[in-house]
Formats: structure tokens, sequence, C-alpha cells
């Protein structure tokens, strides 16, 4: 019996210019242009939290973090 294929974590995006939902898998850059319309990254915004500390680890300017 063949099994499941696991859920892939994915990154959410939506062109501001159709409306159009884009979802990729996370570590993959959001799309250079909507693939529905056509639109410019810069129409293009992730629209999902993303997983929690995001690529920065814990935020904030290096020179302001304890330790």
């Amino acid at each position: 019996m063949a099994q499941p294929p696991a859920m892939v974590p994915t990154k959410r995006f939506r062109c501001f210019a159709c409306g159009n939902i884009i979802e990729v898998p996370q570590g993959v850059p959001k799309p250079p242009a909507c693939p529905k319309c056509g639109a410019p990254a810069a129409m293009i915004h992730r629209i999902d939290k993303g997983p929690p500390g995001g690529r920065r680890g814990a935020g904030g300017p290096p020179w302001a973090q304890q330790g």
C-alpha cells in the first residue's frame, strides 16, 4: 500500500495586481512575476506569517541582543 506524500511546508504570496494566490515550497524564493497576469515581483507580497523566528533568528539588530 502506498503511503501518502509528506506535507511540504509552503509559503503563500498574493499578486496585488490580479489577486492570484501563489504557493511555493519553503526555501524557494517568490516568483519573479505572477504566473497568471505577469505582474512584476514588486506586486507580489507574502500573505502568511511564516515559521517562528523566520530567517533572522530572534530578531533585532546584532548589537541589541543579550548575551
